[in-house]
């Protein structure tokens, strides 16, 4: 049998950028980000091994920051450790929170809403304490006024009557108060950093 020469190749990967965009709390300076406790928070938040490559950051523009809504990240620390939360859009001020899903007596996951099936984060440019008091005066066109834009957290595919950003999704939250669901008002900080004692629930 002829002994055929083996031949070796190597194989190099060009991975592609994977880009993060986050507002920065004040409590971090941007000088933190060349540090490497930065780089280690990066791969442990986004399971990503980038010990071997490089990791650019820079400064971006608000407008650039809400052009691309799906990557967007909120960044702060607490004590010596860095934490990503979530975004909000520009002048939000509070945020009211629907979930219309509970358990029932079985445990069966079960949606309470008559109209909105899905959950809805409405962002306000109100004050929380401005938000609570319309609310409970049930002054919906008012509150209306501080309405910024809405996220809804899909939790099916029903046909929705309602549109996205769409002033009205207000009242037709507020006409869901008395069905078996849940509607938090918070505070930005609490929103953001996903913890806290700013959460109030609405009725």
């Amino acid at each position: 049998m002829e002994n055929v020469e083996k031949k070796y190749v190597y194989v190099e990967i060009h991975r592609e950028p994977l880009n993060y965009l986050f507002q920065v709390d004040k409590s971090v300076d941007l000088e933190e980000l060349d540090d490497d406790d930065f780089r280690e928070f990066i791969n442990n938040e986004y399971y990503e091994d980038i010990h071997d490559y490089d990791l650019e950051t820079g400064e971006i523009s608000e407008n650039h920051y809400f052009s691309n809504l799906n990557q967007n990240r909120f960044l702060y620390k607490s004590g010596d450790d860095f934490g990503s939360g979530k975004g909000v859009p520009i002048n939000t001020k509070s945020i009211i929170d629907y979930l219309p899903e509970y358990r029932d007596e079985n445990d069966e996951l079960k949606t309470g809403g008559k109209i909105i099936k899905e959950g809805i984060e409405v962002f306000l440019s109100s004050t929380k304490e401005e938000t609570k008091e319309l609310w409970d005066k049930g002054d919906i066109k008012t509150l209306t006024n501080y309405f910024v834009s809405n996220t809804w957290k899909f939790y099916s595919f029903s046909p929705k009557q309602y549109e996205p950003d769409d002033t009205g999704t207000l009242q037709l939250i507020y006409d869901e108060k008395d069905n078996p669901v849940e509607i938090h008002l918070l505070d930005v900080e609490t929103y953001q950093k996903e913890e806290g004692e700013g959460v109030e629930l609405l009725k």
